[in-house]
């Protein structure tokens, strides 16, 4: 919006010329030559006749913006006793705005003039709750429009004037040029002037404040009450869709109770729910029972105007589930405490017959993601210095929310924290902010000479004590894929300089085996992948291993593109085409988390921006 920075129409603009007659008339001829709708409609024509023939006109150019003219209209003396048709009388009222558009000269008319003629331009219609962002300055998305019936039946070329509109309320509030809906930007209008912007706020009759107590249409809302103080617009009389609805509204009350016995919601419940297994796809199984029913079966029930199970007979989806497992065995296989859904049988008869009634794709758009987890296991000694009961005690993770972690011992930092408050609540050592010191927490922490502790710091020692362990979750399915003690195993990734001078490079990979990827097939999917030259070498170990231990040694610096590649975009950074595209290798398969690669930049190397 031209317009939209305060004083932006008086700042660095020449003084307010008075128009002569020839200057009117010629403005006149060329309002009527763009737009030739005016001829059809003579209460449009007498008035703009009336008004730019008036002695009243002012010219505004600007010094900077040498494109940009404003055309000003004074208004009427109360005291002569003209029969004119304009109704400012207390204001000057911009009127027009010229602006020159690739060598085009384009005359859009201002608030003042849309408000008396309204059908003018072709009008586009946008919800009231958008048009809060048109008079911020925004310009109008494509998005953004709700009806274009102007538009398209007086089949509107790019770069003509037009306005907008507000559902409910027919008086234009903004006017711009047409960009067309299938512009690349997105924008389909831009905007020149409009409600809220410095050309209202010049109108005003005290400068950005509303006064109540001038005429009707002198209030800087146009006499509009759907103009509320250069912020919004709002609807000022009910839209035909909302008529329409409201009737349709009232003919489902009515009818409601008709349909209700007609339907079987039981019928129609298991018709859907197999339908919702459609759109499942095989990755993202196990799929917690709360997930699946979010994503996959509660929009298919909304869709079909069901809020839940609640004008069924099952009412739970716990009890519905038992109930298909027992019929005829549900065609899916749920978890020993019925939170996860293990799989799918896609031969199931109901499934086939759901995807021969509905053909659904199962949609893959889901996307995995590998998260690292560190655990905590409480070592023996421990144990018996705290001389812990394992009946009192989750020592060994029996009450896990993960079913594979179960009766491991590996416990999470919130297990553990939880675990060691109730061993200090128990023997009175847990104070409001502080942990007290006993005897056996002062031989463990070392901390014989303080007789209080911080919790944080408290619990944060304990967990230095307990061994650590770690976990690979792929999320959202929260399925544990390794879980296992000790840290875990790092990728490491060397950029050093090429001997002889140069400015070329050489990137280094460690610690694929960790993570059982085949260094041979790695350096050839590299290769291929980036179209560089690419070896894997085996390195000698002082400590005996039972798998050799190799490095790659890649051409050129591209350590931000094999970590992306390597955690499947989570990571690094990489604007290579070739990183998205299947190779010899699929890194879904391996389960490499974030914050397990490390980039090491060698002496003279510097960090890629």
């Amino acid at each position: 919006m031209i317009f939209q920075k305060p004083n932006s129409c008086t700042l660095n603009c020449s003084q307010d010329v008075r128009l002569r007659k020839s200057d009117r008339r010629k403005i006149l001829t060329n309002l009527f030559e763009e737009y030739p709708e005016l001829s059809e409609k003579l209460s449009y024509k007498t008035f703009l006749q009336d008004v730019m023939t008036s002695n009243d006109i002012l010219k505004r150019k600007f010094s900077k913006k040498k494109c940009v003219t404003i055309y000003l209209r004074s208004p009427d003396d109360m005291n002569k006793s003209n029969s004119s048709s304009w109704n400012f009388n207390r204001t000057v009222q911009p009127i027009f705005v010229e602006i020159i558009r690739e060598q085009k000269t384009l005359l859009v008319p201002c608030l003042s003039i849309l408000s008396v003629c309204p059908q003018i331009l072709p009008n586009i219609y946008i919800y009231p709750e958008t048009s809060k962002f048109i008079c911020r300055g925004a310009n109008l998305m494509s998005v953004g429009i709700v009806s274009m019936e102007d538009v398209i039946e007086t089949n509107l070329k790019v770069d003509k004037v037009v306005s907008i509109c507000v559902i409910g309320n027919p008086t234009p509030f903004a006017a711009g040029i047409w960009r067309g809906k299938n512009d690349s930007s997105g924008v389909a209008v831009d905007v020149i002037l409009g409600y809220g912007d410095d050309l209202w706020r010049m109108q005003l009759p005290t400068y950005g404040v509303v006064n109540e107590d001038v005429d009707e249409v002198d209030d800087g809302n146009y006499g509009n009450l759907g103009f509320v103080n250069g912020t919004h617009v709002v609807a000022t009389k009910a839209s035909d869709e909302e008529i329409d609805k409201s009737s349709s509204e009232e003919e489902i009350v009515t009818n409601s109770s008709e349909d209700d016995e007609e339907i079987d919601y039981d019928y129609l419940l298991t018709k859907l729910f197999y339908k919702s297994l459609l759109s499942i796809h095989d990755s993202t199984l196990p799929l917690p029972i709360s997930t699946y029913y979010a994503n996959n079966f509660k929009p298919i029930l909304q869709d079909n105007k069901m809020n839940g199970l609640e004008k069924t007979s099952f009412r739970k989806l716990s009890s519905f589930l038992e109930h298909l497992k027992n019929d005829d065995n549900g065609g899916f296989l749920l978890s020993k405490d019925k939170n996860l859904l293990i799989s799918i049988d896609k031969s199931h008869l109901k499934y086939r017959d759901a995807k021969r009634e509905f053909g659904i794709k199962p949609s893959s758009s889901a996307k995995q993601k590998n998260v690292l987890l560190k655990l905590f296991v409480i070592p023996n000694h421990i144990v018996q210095k705290l001389n812990l009961n394992k009946e009192m005690y989750d020592i060994e993770a029996l009450e896990a929310k993960n079913e594979k972690r179960r009766g491991t011992g590996f416990l999470t930092a919130s297990e553990c924290k939880e675990f060691f408050l109730k061993y200090c609540t128990q023997h009175n050592l847990n104070q409001q902010a502080c942990i007290e010191m006993n005897e056996t927490l002062g031989n463990l922490f070392s901390k014989e000479s303080f007789s209080l502790l911080k919790k944080k710091d408290a619990i944060e020692l304990f967990l230095q004590r307990l061994d650590e362990a770690y976990a690979i979750l792929t999320m959202p399915q929260n399925y544990i894929y390794i879980m296992k003690r000790g840290k875990p195993p790092k990728i490491r990734l060397e950029v050093e300089r090429r001997g002889g001078g140069n400015k070329k490079f050489i990137t280094k990979v460690q610690g694929l085996e960790g993570y059982l990827i085949d260094a041979n097939l790695f350096a050839d999917d590299i290769s291929k992948r980036f179209a560089c030259s690419c070896t894997a070498i085996e390195t000698p170990t002082t400590v005996k291993k039972k798998k050799p231990v190799f490095e790659v040694l890649v051409q050129g610096y591209i350590a931000d593109d094999i970590k992306y590649l390597l955690t499947c975009g989570q990571e690094g950074k990489s604007s290579h085409g070739s990183v998205r595209k299947k190779g010899l290798l699929e890194y879904d398969n391996f389960f490499i988390p974030k914050g397990v690669i490390d980039i090491v930049l060698k002496k003279g190397v510097a960090k890629k921006k």
